[in-house]
């Protein structure tokens, strides 16, 4: 049977005692967050107020941009994404604490927090707040209550939607079924191939089909056929340019060769080539020696007659 000793027992204790630690250790590097050097936290703060302070319309209009880069070149050095976005969230802080930003409450976040359009003797749009430049507010004299002609035409749009001077579906239907067919009218022209009137899918078409099109890219112009006399338009063909209307005049005026009559070496026979253009030595494969001797009739010999009585009928 094992016994356990008080050396053992010391033993065994030491080491639980060091595992538990490990642990303990383990568990509170997990728990402590990474957080940035001084030095390094003091130069971004500095860098972010100094964009913070170009912010239009307020100081904010680009913290969640600061907030966002200075996230992610943390995540790119290995930083986790938890730890990024606190260290950097602590940056944004301190930054908008040295440019004095005030953050605003939900109530003064919302469009109907500003009623009037004069604040501390600034001019501000009626529709989204902005200051009014100087230049545009003294317009002849008259106070101008829109930034810009954007807001100006949004907010008439709002006013025509709420108070009902908007036009209905039907009348904004007929004016643009009127519209185009005044451009449908203007779009009229005569193609200046084959003169048909026709209506222009584009501003710079000329030609009413693609046939004209490529009618028009032929340099040759009409003229009249060589052997009918009807006026047509000539082709490019590997010849040159066409001559004739149609093959069937192509044909017939087309000169016949005359075959040449010839004389058989073999024979001493005149006969005709089948075609003109053909150069015959001999009238036929029998007389022909080159010509090969597969399926020949062989010749057939005729016996020799010596002028005797027997020989005669």
């Amino acid at each position: 049977m094992l016994s356990i000793t008080p050396a053992t027992r010391v033993l065994l204790r030491s080491a639980q005692e060091a595992a538990n630690s490990k642990v303990r250790r383990k568990q509170q590097r997990a728990k402590s967050a990474r957080q940035l050097n001084a030095d390094r936290a003091s130069h971004l703060a500095d860098l972010t107020a100094k964009i913070l302070r170009t912010g239009q319309p307020t100081n904010f209009a680009f913290e969640g941009a600061c907030l966002t880069g200075i996230r992610a070149s943390l995540c790119l050095d290995g930083w986790t994404w938890p730890d990024a976005h606190d260290a950097a969230r602590t940056v944004v802080g301190v930054a908008l604490k040295q440019i004095g930003a005030i953050r605003p409450t939900w109530n003064q976040g919302q469009p109907e927090y500003l009623d009037l359009t004069e604040l501390e003797g600034e001019v501000h749009c009626r529709r989204c707040r902005r200051k009014i430049d100087e230049e545009r507010g003294s317009h002849g004299g008259r106070r101008v209550r829109f930034c810009s002609k954007m807001c100006s035409n949004a907010a008439r749009k709002d006013k025509e939607r709420f108070s009902g001077e908007a036009v209905s579906r039907s009348e904004y239907l007929a004016a643009c079924a009127e519209r185009s067919a005044k451009l449908k009218e203007e779009r009229v022209i005569d193609c200046e191939n084959c003169g048909t009137i026709f209506a222009m899918d584009y501003r710079s078409q000329k030609y009413c089909t693609k046939k004209c099109f490529s009618e028009s890219k032929t340099k040759h112009q009409e003229k009249p056929c060589d052997h009918c006399g009807s006026i047509f338009k000539p082709k490019k063909n590997p010849y040159g340019v066409a001559k004739y209307c149609s093959r069937e005049c192509a044909a017939a005026n087309r000169p016949k060769k005359v075959r040449q009559a010839l004389q058989c070496l073999t024979c001493s026979t005149v006969f005709y080539p089948p075609y003109p253009s053909q150069k015959r030595r001999y009238c036929s494969p029998g007389c022909n020696p080159y010509a090969p001797t597969f399926g020949r009739r062989p010749p057939v010999c005729e016996p020799i007659r010596d002028g005797s009585a027997e020989d005669t009928p």
